[in-house]
C-alpha cells in the first residue's frame, strides 16, 4: 500500500491539473491533529489508488480535485510515522466543508453540501451513537474468538444501521447515489427486480463505477438463471466422490487432498483469499471447531486462491491459523477451480475418509451443528 501510495503521489505532482477542479473539501477533524496528509482514492483491482492529496495541519486541510461522479470515496489520511487510517467522504461537485471525526464510522458536520449533510445528520442519532461506541470499543482490544463473533453481528447490525438511515432519501435524491440502493435488493431470490434496477441504472449512470462493478454481478446471476432454466445450472456435490486437491505450503512442500484423507475422519477443504472479507470474518469459527474436533480426527485444508504469495503470507501471520495452509498461485485459472467448478469464495467441501463429500459451503453454526453430529 506504501508503494501505491508514494508512487501516486509523484504522479500528482508531475502530472499537473490536466482538467479544471470540480470539487473542493474543507475539513477540520479533531481525531486526526497528528497526521501529514490526506488523500481521495479510486479502488483499482481492490487497491486504493489515490487521485487527490492535501497536507493536513492541526487536523485541517483544503483538498481539491475532479470526480465524473458525485457519491462515497474511500479516504486515506497518513501521518509522519506512515500510519494509516481509512475512512470515506461523499464527493459532491461544489465545495463542502466537513467537521467532526474522521473514522471508520464518522460523526461529520457537513455545510455547503445537497447531499452529505442528510446523511451525516441521522448518524446522530442515539441507536447509531450507541451501537458505533461498543463496535470500536472491540475493534480497539484484543478479542477472543468467540468475541469476535459477537463484533461481527455488532458491525453488521452497525453496517444495516447506516445504510437503512441513509436510504430514506435516496429515491428522492437525483443522485448517483441512488446507486446504493442495489444493494438493498438479492438477486438469488428476486432476480426480476434486480434486473429493472440494474438496467435502469445502466441507462442513466453507464459509466458509474458501482454501476459497471455491479454489472458484473448481474451477468453473473443472469447466467445462473439461464442455466437453471435450461437444466444446466451447477450441480451440488454432496453424494459425490471427491476430486484431489494439490497446494503447497510456505515452504514449498506440496499437499495433496488424498494424503491428508488416509490420516482423518473429516477433512474441511477451505478454499479462501486475502482479500475476500467474508471468508476471514469465518476463521473464528473455524478455530473453535478446529480446537473442538481436531483430537477425534477433524482437519482443515486450507487452499488460499491469491495470486500474491506476499499478500497470502501477510494474512497468515494475522491470521495465526495452526491447521494446513497452502496456496494455490494459479488462483482462478487453477485446475482446482475448474475440477469444482468455483465461481465465487468462501467456499468450502466437507470429505470424509471414504472419499465422499459430505457438505458444501457449510459455514458458522451450520458447520457447528454438523461436527457435533457427525462426531457426536
Amino acid at each position: 500500500m506504501k508503494t501505491i501510495l508514494y508512487i501516486a503521489v509523484i504522479l500528482l505532482a508531475l502530472s499537473g491539473t490536466a482538467q479544471e477542479d470540480n470539487f473542493k473539501i474543507k475539513g477540520n477533524f479533531s481525531n486526526i491533529k497528528e497526521a501529514d496528509s490526506i488523500f481521495i482514492c479510486n479502488v483499482v483491482r481492490k487497491d486504493l489508488v489515490p487521485f487527490a492529496r492535501a497536507a493536513v495541519t492541526d487536523g485541517k486541510f483544503t483538498i481539491t480535485g475532479r470526480v465524473p461522479h458525485e457519491h462515497r470515496y474511500y479516504t486515506m489520511v497518513t501521518t509522519p510515522e506512515k500510519d494509516t487510517l481509512y475512512g470515506q467522504l461523499f464527493v459532491e461537485k461544489r465545495s463542502v466543508e466537513y467537521s467532526g471525526q474522521f473514522t471508520r464510522y464518522p460523526i461529520f458536520d457537513v455545510k455547503g453540501s445537497k447531499y452529505a449533510h442528510k446523511i451525516y445528520a441521522s448518524h446522530k442519532d442515539t441507536a447509531y451513537l450507541n451501537l458505533r461506541e461498543k463496535v470500536m470499543d472491540m475493534e480497539a482490544r484484543e478479542t477472543s474468538d468467540e468475541e469476535k463473533l459477537v463484533l461481527q453481528e455488532l458491525q453488521r447490525k452497525l453496517g444495516g444501521y447506516m445504510y437503512n438511515i441513509d436510504k430514506d432519501w435516496f429515491d428522492e435524491s437525483h443522485s448517483t447515489y441512488q446507486l446504493y440502493t442495489l444493494y438493498e435488493l438479492d438477486p438469488k431470490t428476486d432476480f426480476d427486480a434486480f434486473e429493472t434496477k440494474v438496467k435502469y441504472f445502466q441507462e442513466r449512470f453507464p459509466d458509474h463505477p458501482e454501476t459497471m462493478g455491479i454489472g458484473f454481478a448481474y451477468d453473473y446471476y443472469k447466467e445462473e438463471k439461464e442455466k437453471k432454466e435450461a437444466g444446466t445450472s451447477r450441480k451440488s456435490r454432496v453424494g459425490t466422490a471427491f476430486v484431489d486437491v494439490a497446494s503447497v505450503d510456505v515452504e514449498g512442500n506440496t499437499h495433496r487432498l488424498s494424503d491428508i484423507l488416509k490420516e482423518n475422519k473429516l477433512v474441511l477443504v477451505d478454499f479462501w483469499a486475502s482479500w475476500c472479507g467474508p471468508c476471514r470474518a469465518e476463521f473464528p469459527h473455524l478455530r473453535m471447531a478446529y480446537e473442538d474436533y481436531k483430537e477425534k480426527g477433524f482437519e482443515i485444508y486450507a487452499v488460499s486462491l491469491d495470486d500474491s504469495q506476499k499478500k497470502w503470507l501477510t494474512a497468515l501471520d494475522e491470521e495465526k491459523t495452526s491447521w494446513i495452509n497452502t496456496v494455490d498461485l494459479e488462483a482462478w485459472k487453477s485446475k482446482t477451480v475448474k475440477d469444482y467448478e468455483i465461481s465465487g469464495i468462501p467456499y468450502n467441501i466437507l470429505v470424509n475418509a471414504e472419499g465422499e463429500i459430505l457438505g458444501e459451503s457449510v459455514r458458522g453454526k451450520e458447520l457447528e451443528e454438523f461436527l457435533n453430529e457427525y462426531f457426536n
